[in-house]
């Protein structure tokens, strides 16, 4: 049987206690407190980065706090960069946003290192994007590329990068617009025996599309381009089925039609 996934909406107070923002407009390491409003590193809490700044993380460094959001104002931005070291954001629940709010942006480019999170929304009201070309992203619940309307998020996965969900989904767009990519290497995948399977365009008001490029590897339990406006493309990459369980919609449409392409570089299902 195949399982729904509850989306409940917190307020604002669940967030947990103000962390830290940071100040720097330039590039800097997490790890230097002059980079930090009230120059303390946060090591918990809610942290903002709407300066157009850049937070680096890289080898060595262990970094953490509760959720972290850019573009939490409109018209504002910021920027996470992770080359080595880890970052830790695990609040329960609660999602760290790229793009927080309409008119607010954001970005993340990873290339080494580990991202661990609870939820992470590219795109959430606002826009986001991240490029995932190294390191792994290990997600413990659901995470979503262009959550709320409005909202616009695209996620490419590519080189030696890997995102893998823990327990849950990631989706390519839940009411906004999500676009995922995985291509060269990359990897997309549900670490987990539960049988959620990965779901494009979770409302109806959703546009979302999932492609798969040559050297691109989808590994999970089954695909759900839920409705018209919804696309699942494999163009030369390979999804891989690597568990059993509901064996009816292995790639389907609940809401549909959705829409399932194959490329001019065809593709691999196993």
């Amino acid at each position: 049987m195949r399982k729904s996934v509850f989306f409940a909406v917190v307020a604002a107070t669940s967030l947990g206690a103000f962390g830290a923002a940071w100040t720097n407009a330039g590039m800097g390491g997490w790890d230097s407190p002059s980079n930090w409003q009230g120059d303390v590193v946060p090591t918990s809490g809610y942290v903002t980065n709407d300066v157009g700044g850049t937070i680096l993380v890289s080898d060595g460094v262990t970094a953490q706090a509760n959720i972290l959001r850019t573009g939490t104002v409109s018209g504002k931005s910021g920027h996470l960069q992770i080359s080595g070291g880890s970052l830790s954001l695990l609040l329960p629940s609660i999602p760290s946003q790229i793009g927080a709010v309409a008119g607010g942006s954001g970005t993340i480019e990873m290339t080494g290192g580990e991202l661990y999170v609870d939820q992470l929304q590219v795109g959430a009201y606002g826009t986001g994007s991240m490029v995932l070309s190294g390191g792994i992203v290990r997600s413990s619940d659901w995470s979503c590329i262009g959550r709320f309307v409005g909202g616009v998020g695209t996620l490419t996965i590519t080189g030696s990068g890997v995102w893998e969900s823990a327990r849950l989904n990631v989706f390519a767009s839940e009411q906004g617009t999500g676009t995922i990519v995985v291509e060269n290497g990359g990897e997309l995948r549900v670490a987990s025996t539960n049988n959620y399977e990965f779901t494009i365009g979770n409302q109806a008001t959703g546009v979302g599309i999932l492609r798969i490029n040559t050297g691109g590897t989808l590994r999970g339990v089954g695909v759900n381009a839920k409705y018209t406006t919804d696309t699942f493309i494999l163009d030369g990459g390979t999804f891989v089925r690597d568990r059993t369980g509901d064996n009816t919609g292995f790639i389907r449409s609940t809401n549909g039609p959705g829409k399932f392409q194959v490329g001019p570089n065809g593709g691999t299902i196993d």
